[in-house]
């Protein structure tokens, strides 16, 4: 991957982003892979899923925390998580409704999440 010497890895507004780094054995001063300490946000499940699937994460810090939902289009859809978690795993489960608590038709949705300034988006996908 890359090589990585004396590198201070900083987001929006110089947000220390903390990187881990796995080394590649036998590779030279090369790296296996880069993760986010921030949180890790896991792939639903069941995928697809009808009419409910669970989302599973992880905040590695005390922190203000978003999880949204978003059609393929980028329209909002619903808020699953808005406020602030302690360290730890969390598991949350939606019902593929939107937030007047309408049923959703089939189709691929986004599931993001947001800690501090720092975003990961995944995709779902609804067969009813």
């Amino acid at each position: 991957i890359h090589s990585i010497v004396n590198v201070n890895w900083s987001g929006l507004g110089a947000v220390d982003l903390g990187f881990n780094y796995d080394p590649c054995e036998n590779c030279n001063d090369n790296l296996d892979a880069e993760y986010p300490e921030l949180f890790t946000l896991s792939q639903n499940y069941p995928n697809p899923f009808n009419p409910i699937t669970n989302i599973d994460f992880k905040v590695a810090e005390n922190g203000f925390v978003e999880l949204k939902v978003y059609d393929i289009q980028g329209k909002y859809v619903n808020t699953l998580v808005e406020n602030y978690k302690s360290s730890g795993s969390y598991s949350i489960r939606w019902d593929a409704r939107n937030y007047m608590n309408q049923k959703v038709p089939s189709g691929i949705y986004i599931y993001q999440i947001k800690v501090r300034n720092v975003s990961v988006s995944k995709k779902m996908v609804l067969l009813r």
